[in-house]
């Protein structure tokens, strides 16, 4: 099973029984949520990342079906359908500001998040979704002209938001979107080095 396909399903093992069977009251809203919590210890541990109420497990699941299925995206291979899904956790959430729905980032640190070089994210996977039309990259320099980073916009969210429907699977609010670094933070976060 590709790392792809483990962030767009969701194992049983990932539920809070106590939240997924609470009943909501009358005038109670059911609103996606994370189930806050600490190990024994005291300090949030993996588990406790994992564990999401039922309304914010299908809220994310549907986003990221919804992204995977994006024409521009859905005949990708494994790396950079990965990389959309890391760019879009990282993409800020409408604020009324400059660099809305943008994500920054760098070559080396998407190659941690995908467990690649530099060379094969600059070569391979950001052309692959260059070319489909999923994302629209920008080269920040600093003021000597020296690159810096990459400010990314993830374009079926860009549509998505574009569009004005709030109801649209890719359209997260900003916790909604944390949430989602968070948990793929905890499934596979940049750390990994390369090897062979």
């Amino acid at each position: 099973m590709s790392v792809v396909s483990a962030v767009a399903t969701t194992p049983p093992e990932f539920t809070d029984d106590a939240v997924v069977d609470a009943p909501v009251l009358p005038g109670q809203r059911d609103f996606p949520r994370s189930v806050p919590g600490e190990g024994r210890s005291g300090r949030k541990d993996l588990g406790d990342t994992l564990r999401l109420g039922r309304g914010m497990r299908l809220r994310l699941l549907a986003a990221i079906r919804a992204l995977l299925a994006d024409p521009s995206i859905a005949g990708l291979k494994d790396a950079p359908k990965l990389a959309a899904v890391v760019l879009y956790a990282k993409s800020r959430a409408p604020q009324g500001r400059e660099g809305d729905n943008q994500s920054s980032i760098w070559g080396a640190e998407l190659g941690r998040w995908l467990g690649m070089k530099e060379s094969t994210v600059h070569h391979r996977v950001l052309p692959a979704l260059r070319g489909s039309d999923a994302l629209h990259t920008r080269v920040v320099t600093d003021a000597k002209g020296h690159p810096t980073g990459l400010d990314c916009l993830v374009m079926p969210l860009w549509r998505a938001r574009k569009s004005g429907e709030t109801t649209d699977p890719l359209a997260l609010s900003k916790a909604e979107l944390a949430t989602l670094l968070r948990l793929i933070e905890a499934l596979f976060g940049p750390g990994w080095t390369p090897k062979d």
